[in-house]
C-alpha cells in the first residue's frame, strides 16, 4: 500500500509539474502548510531555484484562471495572478537536483603564473560535467582571466593555457568539444584590485586568477551567475 501511495504521489507531482497554465496564489520565502489554502481547491506547492515557495492552482485557460483568481482574492490572497509556466525565467523555474548543482557551481582559481588545476577546481569541473551529462541540451562556457602581473601579451597566453586546462578536463570526461565555448580575457576584466595605493594586493590578484564556469541553455542563455557570486571584500573592489 505504501508503494502504491508513493507511486500515486510521484505521478501526481509529475502531472502538476507539466502544467503550463496556473494561477499563482502566493509566493513566499518561507514554506506554509497547504491548509492555509483550505478555501481553494487544487493548490500545490513548488520551490524554485531561488528557494522561493510558490503555491499554484492548475487551470486550462485564462477564462478559468479569472474564476480562480476571484476566489483566491475573496479568500484573502490579494496578489493572485495568472501565469504561464513556460515563460518563467531560469531563476524562477521549479527546483531540481540539477538546478541545485547549477546554483552552487563556482569559478575555479589558479596559483600565480600557473595553469594546473587545483583539487577543488577539479571538483567544480566534475559538477559541471554532471550537469552537462544530465542535460544534453546544455553547454559550457569557460571564461579565463589573469591578474595584472606580467605583460599584456603574456597574460593573454596564460589565460589561454588556463582555459585549455579546464576544457581538457571536460573533454577527458566525454563532453564533446562542440558543447564547450571558451573566451580569454587576460588581465582585462579584473573583479578585484591588483594593487591599491601603489601597494600590491595578493588577495585581489588571487580573485582575478580565475576561470568562470557558465552553464548555457539551448538558446545560449546563461543559467548561473558565477561572476556575481564571487565574494570580493569591500577594500578590494575596483
Amino acid at each position: 500500500m505504501k508503494k502504491l501511495t508513493l507511486l500515486f504521489s510521484l505521478c501526481l507531482l509529475s502531472y502538476l509539474l507539466q502544467a503550463q497554465q496556473v494561477v499563482q496564489v502566493m509566493g513566499t520565502d518561507k514554506q506554509v502548510p497547504l491548509s492555509t489554502f483550505e478555501n481553494l481547491d487544487g493548490v500545490y506547492q513548488t520551490v524554485d531555484n531561488n528557494q522561493i515557495y510558490r503555491y499554484y492552482v492548475k487551470v486550462n485557460s485564462e477564462a478559468e484562471a479569472s474564476d480562480v483568481i476571484a476566489k483566491a482574492r475573496t479568500a484573502g490572497f490579494s496578489n493572485a495572478f495568472y501565469r504561464d509556466l513556460a515563460t518563467l525565467p531560469p531563476c524562477c523555474s521549479v527546483y531540481t537536483p540539477v538546478a541545485e548543482k547549477i546554483r552552487t557551481l563556482k569559478s575555479i582559481f589558479f596559483d600565480f603564473d600557473k595553469s594546473f588545476l587545483r583539487p577543488e577546481s577539479k571538483r567544480q569541473l566534475q559538477t559541471l560535467v554532471e550537469i552537462l551529462q544530465e542535460n544534453p541540451g546544455y553547454s559550457a562556457g569557460l571564461r579565463a582571466h589573469t591578474d595584472a602581473k606580467g605583460s599584456v601579451e603574456y597574460n593573454r597566453a596564460l589565460s589561454q593555457r588556463r582555459v585549455d586546462s579546464a576544457k581538457n578536463y571536460l573533454l577527458s570526461k566525454g563532453i564533446a568539444a562542440s558543447r564547450i565555448s571558451t573566451s580569454t580575457y587576460g588581465e582585462d576584466s579584473p573583479i578585484a584590485n591588483n594593487e591599491k595605493n601603489g601597494a600590491d594586493t595578493p588577495e585581489g590578484r588571487q580573485l582575478n586568477r580565475r576561470v568562470e564556469l557558465l552553464v548555457l541553455d539551448g538558446n545560449g542563455n546563461t543559467l548561473n551567475g558565477v561572476v556575481e557570486e564571487i565574494f570580493v571584500p569591500d577594500d578590494l573592489k575596483n
